[in-house]
């Protein structure tokens, strides 16, 4: 299957945020639209993009954004994948989970668990994980600047093998688990070299 698509990536600054603010997750959202199409929504119904954002200092981050349309910018790339591939699946998330009862609250389970989330979530994304979690807590961040608690963000990478095709293109496209609004759930794949002797190690 080939997977056609839309990337753009940039150096940015947070846009109007405050000296001394520490930046929130509706910050990042903000500076994804701001590259998709220069700042407010003007869809409706789904987003069209899916992004990745990486702080590298306390106003600057390195920013992806990816996105089955053509935008300002962006590069025309595409992907071929097939049931049976191994991948090494790269993920940024935030470990929650809903407890029973039906309501909307979210509990962040202890560390120990992160790595089954991690599975559960690539299972939903047609990846069958093989190898052990290599993961790194990027940080503690609001969902908004006020009035919101601090939740934690997770760097993952696995690597496993394509078991659905189907599952993988629309999670590649448009993201899996949750927060995908605020830059949760893109995978990232290494370059074709640096897969292979990730796999192989």
């Amino acid at each position: 299957m080939r997977i056609e698509y839309h990337e753009a990536t940039a150096i940015a600054r947070l846009p109007g945020v405050k000296p001394g603010r520490p930046m929130c997750l509706d910050d990042w959202h903000k500076l994804a639209w701001r590259l998709f199409c220069g700042g407010k929504n003007r869809y409706q119904g789904r987003r069209p993009f899916v992004f990745r954002i990486h702080p590298l200092d306390a106003e600057r981050m390195f920013i992806l954004v990816r996105s089955e349309r053509a935008f300002a910018h962006a590069q025309p790339r595409w992907l071929d994948i097939e049931a049976g591939q191994r991948v090494v699946a790269d993920l940024c998330y935030v470990p929650a989970r809903r407890p029973g009862g039906g309501g909307r609250a979210e509990i962040t389970p202890r560390s120990e668990r992160w790595p089954e989330i991690e599975r559960h979530t690539l299972a939903r994304a047609g990846v069958e994980v093989e190898s052990a979690s290599r993961s790194s807590l990027m940080g503690y961040f609001k969902l908004y600047a006020e009035k919101s608690a601090l939740l934690p963000v997770v760097h993952a990478s696995r690597s496993g093998k394509v078991a659905d095709e189907a599952a993988f293109a629309q999670a590649f496209l448009h993201g899996i688990g949750r927060k995908r609004g605020y830059g949760m759930g893109t995978i990232m794949l290494p370059a074709p070299e640096a897969q292979a002797s990730r796999v192989a190690a």
